[in-house]
């Protein structure tokens, strides 16, 4: 996944339904904006691939908003408190919307909706996303913080976003010789091999710290609401 987005450098857009109409439906609508969607209709397989670490937002498409929707939901937002969903309903009630919101849903879709909406939806889901990941990269974990001067820190606050070396340069106005003497430094202070390690090192370090102060200590403040709920 972590290629995926080098690659290509899009945000991608997880689609999950269990109906292949409404995978069709919110596909098209993705895919003609500037995202890669990612289509599932298993939640499991959702879940084995979906990385909480890449930019992007997750779309659920279903009939309603019933207990099996809720609980993907939850099962979510435990793994990713600060990931960003829109909900996609064939039906749905005002007391649907309410629950939704206080779970933590960012944008309250209808199946019926033409693809330019789903689509300004899934910008508006994007953007977000990208508020959220450069307030909790900029907050390194402490255990990582405190090895690296503030050079290396920024580097690697840029490497977590999941920005690319050239996107870097551009970032940082350092130059590519720079970076990749940087990179090896940090690798070798938090004792990792690569950029992967270096983002699971700093998810785990944030969540045992969390675990400790509370989601709302690392993560947006939105982020409180969602924990307040549960």
């Amino acid at each position: 996944m972590d290629g995926l987005n080098s690659r290509f450098e899009k945000p991608i857009v997880y689609i999950v339904s269990p109906s292949c109409e409404l995978l069709e439906c919110v596909a098209i609508a993705a895919n003609e904006s500037q995202f890669i969607p990612l289509a599932y209709e298993e939640f499991d397989r959702f879940e084995e691939f979906f990385d909480e670490m890449s930019p992007g937002c997750i779309l659920i498409a279903t009939a309603n908003y019933d207990a099996v929707a809720i609980e993907q939901m939850c099962r979510i937002f435990s793994r990713s408190p600060s990931a960003q969903i829109a909900l996609v309903l064939s039906i749905w009630s005002m007391a649907d919307i309410v629950r939704a919101v206080q779970q933590g849903v960012s944008d309250l879709l209808s199946s019926g909706d033409s693809f330019e909406t789903i689509a300004l939806a899934i910008g508006r889901a994007i953007t977000r996303d990208d508020v959220c990941r450069s307030r909790i990269s900029n907050d390194l974990p402490h255990r990582i913080r405190v090895r690296l001067d503030d050079h290396e820190a920024r580097l690697l606050s840029q490497i977590i976003q999941g920005r690319t070396t050239k996107q870097i340069v551009t970032e940082l106005d350092v130059s590519a010789r720079t970076i990749h003497y940087r990179k090896k430094s940090i690798y070798s202070k938090i004792g990792v091999q690569d950029r992967n390690e270096a983002i699971e090192v700093c998810r785990q370090h944030r969540k045992a710290e969390a675990s400790l102060n509370g989601w709302h200590a690392c993560l947006p403040m939105e982020s409180k609401l969602r924990e307040s709920v549960r």
